[in-house]
């Protein structure tokens, strides 16, 4: 990075303010780098890629070690594979093939000679309830500067050194791991080295061994929850934290999870958090920058319930340990077909904003209702 702005905090237990300083001889500044409208629909940033000449939408995944692409697309493109790789993900290990190396365009910018890892993605594509034929991984962030505008919904890929500082924010400094690049992140209990993850919807999730060690579930209320994957899905754990600081900014009463088993990293800081803010990823500089933080209460289920959509009803999945479904005597398996009387499935997004207390009506197959009471429930 060339300009250090002023109003910059830099990260870390210690962070402090680090005045303007302009070299003497700095070049004229870089005209802006191309920006690309992505979509966040489904807590997934998803982009545009260009790969042998047809248009695809992307998962955008920090924390990826590959590239990923699902077994169907490629033997549409005919791409050859060869060597079998190993995956460890949260939900569980799976296995895929080396690709052939292929020329891709990701947000305009040429990706030339990039592999992939070839698998069956359609477990991950059931847990999201959306499609996922491609995951742009690590080795963009590692190459790229990335910058990441969530309240715009734009994004831009450029080469390091091109990226600009804001004028407000924070930087917080990066460590290599075995899993992508890692965040100090200070809790009430401790601090952990977190996993920059932009393919994790959560805001924060621990390993089984960190959660252990550092205490998070102590205090409050522990619910259950299913943690989908490559690997498909698996029962994990939920609750509350009173406050994370993240290079000297501090984010209160944010939702955590537990995971159901190790995968490689103590913790993953997702696009729970990392939404809250306007993030630029400089992984060849070895830092994260944040800026034009959004203060909003951090999203979180209210209901216990989770569900696939299948056709025009959604499947119950899971009915969370204590949670207003169970209460309300939702099974796993079970089949909606309308909440407050429209269609299951479209009216199911707009319970995401709804308040406490809220009253909703659930039309099971067969034409039986039940209702719930929105609550917090961890």
């Amino acid at each position: 990075m060339i300009i250090q702005r002023r109003h910059f905090l830099i990260g870390g237990a210690a962070a402090g303010l680090l005045p303007g300083a302009v070299r003497a001889q700095d070049p004229a500044p870089k005209p802006p780098a191309p920006r690309t409208a992505f979509d966040f629909t489904d807590g997934k940033i998803r982009v545009p890629v260009r790969v042998k000449g047809i248009d695809v939408s992307a998962v955008l995944d920090s924390g990826g070690q590959y590239h990923a692409m699902d077994k169907g697309l490629a033997q549409t493109l005919g791409i050859a594979l060869y060597d079998k790789v190993s995956l460890s993900t949260l939900s569980g290990s799976v296995s895929g093939r080396l690709s052939d190396p292929v020329d891709i365009v990701v947000a305009g910018q040429s990706l030339n000679q990039s592999q992939f890892v070839v698998l069956d993605l359609s477990r991950l594509s059931q847990s999201v309830g959306r499609p996922v034929d491609l995951i742009i991984g690590g080795p963009v962030f590692r190459r790229f500067d990335v910058d990441i505008d969530f309240a715009g919904k734009t994004l831009a890929i450029m080469p390091p050194n091109d990226y600009e500082l804001p004028e407000n924010g924070s930087m917080a400094p990066l460590k290599a791991a075995t899993r992508g690049m890692t965040v100090e992140v200070i809790l009430p209990v401790g601090s952990v080295q977190a996993t920059v993850d932009t393919g994790s919807e959560a805001c924060l999730t621990f390993s089984p061994a960190a959660a252990q060690r550092l205490g998070v579930l102590k205090g409050g209320p522990v619910s259950t929850a299913l943690i989908g994957g490559l690997a498909g899905s698996k029962v994990g754990q939920v609750s509350s934290i009173r406050d994370i600081l993240i290079s000297g900014q501090e984010f209160k009463d944010l939702p955590i999870v537990v995971a159901p088993r190790e995968f490689g990293a103590d913790a993953v800081l997702g696009c729970g958090v990392l939404s809250h803010c306007r993030v630029a990823f400089d992984f060849p500089g070895d830092w994260l920058i944040l800026s034009e933080r959004a203060e909003r209460p951090f999203r979180r289920d209210l209901t216990g319930l989770q569900a696939s959509p299948q056709g025009e009803v959604l499947k119950v999945t899971h009915v969370a340990k204590g949670g207003p479904a169970e209460k309300a005597g939702f099974r796993t398996g079970e089949r909606i077909t309308a909440i407050n009387g429209e269609p299951a499935v479209a009216a199911n997004a707009r319970l995401t904003g709804a308040a406490a207390a809220t009253a909703v009506s659930f039309t099971l197959q067969g034409g039986k209702t039940r209702a719930l009471t929105l609550a917090r429930y961890y």
